[in-house]
């Protein structure tokens, strides 16, 4: 009789884990997704004289803004969320953004970008993914605030990948933004791993650039719980290693969203906390040779 029992649940089990999954896509759900393997093998390079292919002015004021404040030897400060999750119920309502630039708009530490550490979308789909491309859109034509992003593993499901690569603005999975003293690496690890490719790419990028470096990623090095760190031991040993080594100053990630933070000696990790869930966002300062960080929610307006 006991066995029975046993035998009537299994395919109830199945069959609950077929209905929570539909709104994912099925087989993403079971994360056989659209591979990181194939997705992002050589990085590609963003630059003043090698901008995204469409709305470039938009990528001209990331490089200037920036270019000014190194050549004045002035810091800079940019603005990192994660974890936003368009089409999540319930959702936030995004005015903290708002209301922190507003507060900032004529100071020096107004952020000179934002960068979106992936999870844009709940669900992958079209019009999570227009909401995002509604909330950027404001920040630039209201505060000429640019943003960029990168994947995170919701935002593969349904094929959300092709949403991600048409709205999320510059339009690549794995890419760098290098000035005269400090080179931004954004990684795609959507899938918790780089991929041995990406991985190889990433460690010869770094033999031939000497300037600070500062790490964007969904998937944390580590975390309590195996689910919420990159998933390949070895990979993470790699990846610990070279950043030690190369002069990486910080390393911002996402999809945990608690969020946390390791020193590891020359550098640290900080896991960013998930907007949705906690109303929160960083502001790191980049000076000449450090990085320094702020978390900004609702308590800003008492301070």
């Amino acid at each position: 009789m006991k066995q029975a029992n046993k035998l009537f649940f299994i395919p109830v089990i199945f069959f609950l884990i077929f209905l929570t999954s539909c709104k994912f896509g099925l087989e993403q759900a079971f994360y056989r997704s659209h591979s990181v393997r194939k997705r992002s093998t050589q990085i590609t390079e963003l630059s003043e004289t090698n901008p995204p292919d469409s709305e470039k002015s938009r990528f001209k004021k990331i490089i200037t803004t920036i270019q000014a404040a190194e050549a004045s030897g002035k810091d800079y400060n940019v603005l990192v969320f994660s974890d936003i999750h368009f089409g999540a119920i319930p959702h936030q309502d995004n005015s903290l953004f708002f209301e922190y630039l507003d507060t900032v708009k004529e100071k020096p530490e107004f952020p000179s970008f934002a960068i979106c550490l992936g999870d844009i979308a709940e669900t992958g789909r079209a019009d999570e993914y227009n909401s995002y491309v509604e909330l950027t859109n404001r920040l630039y034509d209201q505060y000429g605030l640019v943003t960029v992003a990168i994947p995170g593993n919701h935002d593969l499901f349904n094929d959300g990948i092709y949403e991600f690569l048409d709205k999320a603005y510059p339009y690549q999975t794995y890419f760098r933004i290098s000035t005269a003293g400090t080179s931004f690496y954004f990684l795609d690890s959507a899938n918790g791993t780089l991929g041995q490719k990406q991985l190889n790419d990433l460690r010869s990028r770094f033999k031939t650039d000497k300037n600070k470096k500062i790490i964007f990623s969904h998937y944390p090095l580590f975390t309590t719980g195996d689910m919420f760190q990159t998933t390949n031991t070895r990979e993470r040993a790699i990846l610990l290693t070279e950043f030690n080594n190369n002069n990486v100053k910080a390393v911002y990630t996402g999809h945990h969203h608690p969020g946390g933070y390791v020193n590891f000696g020359n550098f640290f990790a900080k896991g960013v906390k998930g907007f949705n869930d906690f109303n929160e966002f960083t502001v790191f300062t980049v000076s000449s040779n450090s990085v320094t960080d702020k978390n900004i929610n609702e308590n800003f307006k008492h301070e």
